[in-house]
Formats: structure tokens, C-alpha cells, sequence
């Protein structure tokens, strides 16, 4: 069962390099990444590092914070390709297993 990670980045650019590469070194192979954001000032690093690995989507800024941060899962989940969305945000880390383990409980105790 395929696996989508979603990360919304914005104001995040100092920890995404740690973020994406916890995502990355998941015990659980079959997933996506998907980075959702409206500007990041490291966006040419971030795509010459993960390019071939996540997607990049960038969705034009709300006003508001909260709507902005909503809108921009909203645009995710109609992208993502999994069956399992694992939400993230652009300064947080993803244990090495955490996927594996989820999903495995959730096949358990259908």
C-alpha cells in the first residue's frame, strides 16, 4: 500500500534538509514526498538535492495563516497517490520506522 508524506514548508527553509531526509530514510519503501509551499528562500538547493525524490508544489499564499496552511493539505491530498497521507511539517522528523509501523498496525486491525 503506497504511502504519501505531505510537508507544508513555509518559514521552515533552516530544518527542510533534516525533514526531507528523515522522510527519505524510512524502513517502508513504497511512498511519496510532497513539499507544499508559497516561497522558500532555499528552493534552488532543496531542488538540486531531492529533485529526483519529491515532488515540489508551490500554491499561491493565503492570508491567513491557518487557511494558508489548510489549503495548501487540501491541495495536497488531491495530488497524493497513497492510500495512507502522513502529514508534516517542514520542522519536524519522521522516526526511521514510522511508516512501517503505522501502516502494518492499520493492516492488522482492519
Amino acid at each position: 500500500m503506497k504511502a504519501t508524506i505531505l510537508i507544508t514548508g513555509e518559514n521552515k527553509e533552516n530544518y527542510l534538509i533534516d525533514t526531507i531526509s528523515s522522510c527519505l530514510n524510512q524502513n517502508y519503501r513504497n511512498y511519496e514526498i510532497i513539499l507544499l509551499f508559497s516561497k522558500l528562500k532555499n528552493l534552488n538547493l532543496l531542488q538540486k538535492k531531492f529533485k529526483k525524490k519529491i515532488i515540489f508544489k508551490q500554491i499561491k499564499r493565503k492570508k491567513n495563516p491557518v487557511q494558508d496552511q489548510l489549503y495548501k493539505i487540501s491541495v495536497g491530498i488531491k495530488i497524493a497517490n497513497g492510500m495512507f497521507i502522513f502529514l508534516l511539517d517542514g520542522d519536524d522528523l519522521f522516526k526511521k520506522n514510522k511508516l512501517k509501523q503505522i501502516i502494518s498496525h492499520k493492516k492488522k486491525n482492519k
